[in-house]
């Protein structure tokens, strides 16, 4: 990464912002956890749950980053502020902030701080991102988690085998969509804040499909019926999607019919995604469907990859 204009002068804006005055206690932040919505190689969603008094004006949040652990805050060299600000009206003086970070490092640590206007600098977090060369991937999955001590156990067996992704099935807090069980989501995420980190004290990421006790009636909902979900966890504009995990790896997450219909409506439904989506891989030892330029529509992909320049095209069944 490159320290460019811009974050030289986000950077000026920030010393400025450190040296205001202290605002009043009540203006806290109360999660900070991590979801993709890019490539996992190369960028991270910082979600930032902010709390104040009702009525209050939301603080400001920025964060600032480095590949090295530094000391105050200024000395971070690059920082970036909101993507996405959602103020939760169900639950006056909540406001999730979400922060991209992009640009960065392939398969290396990086150290965070999150900025409040209204609150002290956070504590030092830290994360590594997805390798983008062939290398092993360790992940975890998981699912039908609940809030109770069954569920923190789990959870400390679960970051003890030091994942870089937390692969989630749904069924996580248990709110079935009501907003009156939204102290569920808290407990769900004040365990995943302090347990969800490996034995370096990175923060694991989340990867989440959408489960029937996330909708409020479990089944062919609306966005409002999972409300709580999907302003908590912000990872794609749809409830289902892909992720790369890597060269190797391509992931589809899927809605089993929680908010998307299987039966082409409306457009865009999980089967038509799943049935047309496209996956680039590199693996020599897997037997995929080639594209129709290949000399046999079973061509192996090490001998696709020979004549493709070591990439192979492959249409999911």
């Amino acid at each position: 990464m490159n320290l460019t204009r811009r974050h030289v002068l986000l950077m000026m804006w920030i010393g400025a912002f450190l040296n205001l005055a202290p605002m009043p206690a009540e203006a806290a932040v109360r999660h900070i956890y991590l979801t993709w919505s890019g490539d996992p190689a190369s960028s991270v969603r910082i979600n930032v749950h902010t709390m104040t008094t009702p009525g209050q004006l939301a603080p400001q949040i920025h964060v600032v980053y480095d590949t090295v652990r530094a000391g105050a805050p200024g000395q971070y060299r690059w920082a970036s502020t909101s993507t996405h600000i959602d103020p939760i009206e169900a639950l006056p003086g909540r406001t999730v902030h979400s922060v991209l970070l992009d640009q960065l490092q392939p398969g290396t640590r990086h150290y965070y701080r999150v900025l409040s206007s209204q609150d002290a600098a956070s504590t030092v977090y830290h994360f590594r991102t997805m390798p983008d060369e062939p290398s092993p991937l360790r992940f975890i999955v998981n699912g039908d988690m609940g809030i109770d001590e069954h569920a923190r156990q789990l959870q400390s067996v679960a970051a003890a085998q030091d994942p870089q992704v937390a692969l989630l099935g749904g069924d996580l807090a248990y709110s079935n969509g009501n907003w009156d069980h939204a102290d569920r989501w808290d407990r769900w995420l004040d365990h995943w804040d302090s347990l969800m980190v490996t034995s370096t004290g990175d923060q694991i990421p989340i990867v989440s499909a959408i489960g029937n006790h996330e909708v409020r009636g479990g089944y062919a909902g609306t966005e409002q019926d999972a409300g709580l979900y999907l302003r908590y966890l912000p990872q794609s504009s749809k409830t289902f999607y892909d992720r790369q995990l890597g060269p190797h790896v391509a992931l589809l997450v899927l809605d089993s019919g929680h908010l998307a219909s299987h039966d082409g409506e409306p457009p865009g439904c999980s089967r038509h995604w799943c049935g047309t989506k496209t996956v680039t891989s590199a693996l020599p030892s897997t037997t995929c469907r080639c594209s129709p330029d290949s000399a046999s529509p079973a061509q192996p992909c090490h001998e696709r990859v020979a004549a493709s320049g070591n990439r192979c095209s492959r249409n999911l069944p």
